[in-house]
């Protein structure tokens, strides 16, 4: 597949591209992978022998058992073969009676391991293909956000202007594009969905008009070829979250901390994965968080001057494609006997119609919120990238890594930091979480269910007959106002964000959550029967993904459900 060449002789903007961070690290990347598999092998030259053999045969057994559980399309070809050939290798290096030279064996082993997982892992940046790619995803965001048409391939600025009408973005966006002259930018986003990725990077790109970030793809996502094939030449690094061998796990996480130190904005996803029940994460994967810590450090040990600077994200959806399937995964997982699953998600072809319909005739909005800019430890950052105490006055970052006046390592100290790091991003991501209105009536609902049928355990809802899910309508529209006001008073305290949409009265925000919440989940979420004068649920699994999002504030003991209608 061939993308539309540009001539670079007559394009300012193709020029202008050349000179971003992650063009510049592509023109580089053999050198690159070269760094990232020097530093990883220094951790295993530092082993002994019996250390050496073990992390080969966990990796060789764990890479085994991956290939027999959970094969993907994508993955290579000669994989069984490789690790096989991988295991006898292993063998004849045992056999070796001088331990020097074993030792020496062993280390080309793991050597051969490094490189071919990160070859697999570093993604390459293409200007045509970026160039192409912004055209398409006009055409693709603006079909799903807004209604669909063919022409948008010919009348593209008019389908940018129909597209970025349903982007709502909130925060300093002007002090983040200072922090750019100052050092490398890195933003970890929440993740729900899919599209996470390619929609962040295209709004990075048309509405914050920032250069293009490096950001972390699953290599699930790479079983679709059209998709591999842009993605591998847009700055994604791929990520098999399916390897979990200490070899893959430090290779990965040196790429991260080389590429950031190199100077590469990048985008991390430090809940890890998509969040399968909805919530916020809180609880981040600490790895990558600590490849920034590992940048910064190494950045000051070196004696460059490349800050590091940390830029929360909230993204919010007003639906989550993938919503129907995520919650399941997550109430079989943590309910196991307790669940059984009473919707048939199973995609036929008149659910297909009714997707393909919603798709093209529906509208839906997506909102964005970043968060206070910070350094790697924690502390807020100034237009100019100073850090500042809490008292406002400008400390240095340097002085966190330093014994006695020198930049040194110090693994125990750095994993404090790291944890510390975590947990400001959890608590930054609650603050700057946008509510929408599907979340409020789906809150409501779920808490309204849990009072009728005197319960605090939502399995215990879920067991009951799909008859038995509904709401008195007159019920909840009372209940509506009381936690709406509730809502608004935990906007002025700075607990969370409302969107626009809560400046309407408190029917007026359920009407929007029954017209928009879920407009692509094939099955409606919740349906008003006017006749019986109920709030009828079709989908709670669906309702209690939306409903947790607000999981975290500990609203539950703070309100009082009215029971009756006054």
């Amino acid at each position: 597949m061939k993308t539309k060449s540009i001539n670079p002789l007559k394009s300012k903007e193709h020029l202008g591209l050349e000179k971003w961070p992650i063009a510049i690290q592509d023109k580089r990347r053999g050198e690159l992978v070269e760094e990232i598999i020097e530093e990883t092998l220094s951790k295993y030259q530092a082993m002994d022998n019996e250390s050496l053999e073990s992390v080969i045969n966990k990796s060789i057994y764990l890479e085994r058992q991956r290939l027999k559980a959970e094969p993907w399309k994508v993955d290579p070809p000669n994989e069984h073969v490789f690790w096989n050939k991988s295991k006898r290798k292993l063998e004849q290096a045992l056999r070796i009676e001088d331990k020097q030279e074993q030792k020496q064996k062993l280390l080309e082993n793991i050597e051969k391991l490094i490189r071919r997982y990160t070859e697999e892992i570093v993604g390459n940046f293409n200007i045509e293909t970026f160039f192409f790619a912004r055209k398409f995803l006009t055409v693709f965001f603006k079909g799903l956000f807004d209604h669909f048409s063919f022409l948008d391939f010919f009348a593209q600025r008019r389908a940018r202007i129909r597209c970025l009408r349903h982007f709502h973005v909130k925060g300093d966006i002007s002090k983040i594009k200072q922090l750019f002259k100052h050092g490398t930018v890195v933003i970890l986003p929440t993740h729900s969905s899919n599209l996470d990725s390619i929609l962040i990077g295209y709004m990075i790109d048309q509405v914050t008009k920032l250069p293009a970030f490096s950001y972390g793809a699953g290599l699930n996502l790479y079983n679709n070829s059209l998709a591999a094939f842009y993605m591998n030449r847009l700055g994604a690094y791929r990520v098999d979250r399916r390897k979990k061998n200490p070899i893959y796990l430090d290779t990965l996480k040196n790429m991260a901390s080389i590429s950031v130190e190199d100077g590469t904005n990048s985008i991390f996803f430090p809940g890890g994965t998509r969040s399968r029940d909805g919530i916020v994460e809180t609880r981040l994967k600490l790895g990558l968080l600590g490849s920034v810590i590992d940048a910064q450090r190494s950045s000051l040990e070196k004696g460059h001057n490349n800050k590091i600077f940390i830029v929360p994200l909230v993204v919010s959806y007003e639906t989550v494609l993938e919503a129907g399937m995520l919650i399941e995964q997550h109430l079989k997982r943590s309910g196991r006997e307790q669940y059984t699953s009473k919707i048939k998600r199973n995609c036929d072809f008149f659910k297909i119609l009714k997707f393909a319909r919603n798709l093209i005739f529906r509208k839906n909005d997506v909102f964005f919120s970043f968060g206070e800019p910070i350094d790697v430890i924690g502390n807020v950052v100034d237009h100019n990238g100073g850090s500042m105490d809490k008292y406002g006055n400008i400390i240095q970052v340097k002085s966190y890594f330093e014994l006695n006046g020198k930049v040194n390592k110090d693994e125990q100290r750095e994993s404090e930091y790291t944890k510390l790091l975590g947990k400001k991003i959890g608590e930054m991501f609650l603050r700057e979480n946008i509510l929408l209105p599907t979340n409020f009536l789906c809150y409501l609902v779920v808490n309204l269910l849990k009072e009728r049928h005197d319960t605090s355990e939502i399995f215990d809802i879920l067991r009951m007959p799909v008859k038995g899910w509904w709401v008195d309508r007159a019920l909840l529209y009372e209940n509506a106002q009381l936690l709406l006001q509730i809502f608004r008073q935990k906007e002025k305290e700075g607990i969370f964000h409302l969107s626009e949409h809560f400046k309407m009265t408190a029917d007026k925000i359920i009407e929007h959550a029954l017209r928009f919440g879920g407009n692509y989940h094939v099955i409606k979420p919740m349906k008003e029967e006017q006749r019986n004068n109920k709030l009828i649920i079709n989908d709670l699994p669906v309702v209690i993904f939306y409903a947790n999002r607000l999981d975290g504030y500990e609203l539950e003991g703070q309100i009082k459900w009215l029971k009756e209608v006054s």
